[in-house]
């Protein structure tokens, strides 16, 4: 599974920060960053952990708030992506980049502030193993936050192609593939809201919240709206205004198409 991942990732570095453009990716990007924000560590000494942080989009702007951040991720080609941008930000101070799997991570016990893994633990079926390296590599009583794909919604985006592939997908007996443009595949696996607190329970995290993320897509909102590079401000500004008023809505949960939970170390 890491070396499909790696070479996924690989072939995925040269356009991954492109993808980012796009309509939903811009509203992703912001309520993300609404529920990460007020939870970053405020001392200067205070060390976060960005897990499979990629090429940095999430690094960056924590460690422009002031956080000293290590970037983790699999791939070579994704970390030299972000060392590049990191240059370019001159935040080589603030932002120490390794390579490392995410499962076996190579720091000693409470080394972290904060945890933050985004859009990476939907590539693993046991995530059991990564909440319990998340807890042992955190300071007590510090947080984790994390995103993570919601499966009903998944499950109903494939209910016109085929019912029983939809079935399929909301009772977890198949899971769908992401491919790069290399033709490597990945299996993604996602969770419910509710699969999502018990991970957290049973592998020593209180639950302090999960919100939802991006309500309006991809069921709602025409494609050629969500995937689009061109839009108006007012558009987005409308979209994200729906977005708030759904997005801690605990009974709407199961509407968002990716579930973001904040939890403390017990």
């Amino acid at each position: 599974m890491t070396a499909s991942m790696e070479k996924y990732y690989n072939e995925r570095a040269s356009q991954y920060d492109a993808d980012f453009d796009q309509f939903t990716w811009k509203v992703y990007d912001a309520l993300t960053w609404r529920f990460l924000e007020p939870y970053l560590p405020k001392r200067r000494d205070a060390v976060v952990l960005d897990a499979g942080g990629g090429t940095g989009r999430w690094s960056i702007p924590m460690a422009e708030a002031g956080c000293s951040v290590h970037l983790v991720d699999i791939s070579d080609r994704m970390l030299e992506r972000a060392e590049e941008k990191i240059r370019a930000k001159s935040l080589q101070d603030r932002i120490t980049v390794r390579k490392g799997d995410i499962t076996e991570l190579a720091y000693a016990d409470e080394k972290f502030d904060m945890v933050f893994a985004d859009q990476i633990l939907f590539l693993f079926a046991d995530k059991d193993a990564i909440f319990q390296e998340f807890h042992r590599v955190l300071k007590q009583g510090s947080l984790m936050i994390a995103s993570v794909p919601n499966r009903y919604v998944m499950s109903l985006i494939h209910l016109n192609e085929s019912p029983d592939i939809a079935l399929d997908l909301l009772e977890d007996r198949a899971h769908n593939k992401l491919e790069s443009e290399g033709r490597t595949k990945v299996d993604v696996y996602r969770v419910t809201p509710d699969e999502l607190r018990e991970i957290c329970n049973r592998n020593g995290f209180v639950v302090e919240k999960i919100v939802g993320k991006l309500f309006t897509m991809p069921i709602f909102l025409k494609e050629e709206i969500s995937y689009s590079r061109t839009y108006s401000q007012e558009l987005l500004e409308k979209i994200l205004e729906i977005e708030t008023a759904l997005c801690e809505r605990q009974d709407a949960l199961g509407l968002a198409q990716t579930l973001h939970v904040v939890a403390r170390k017990r």
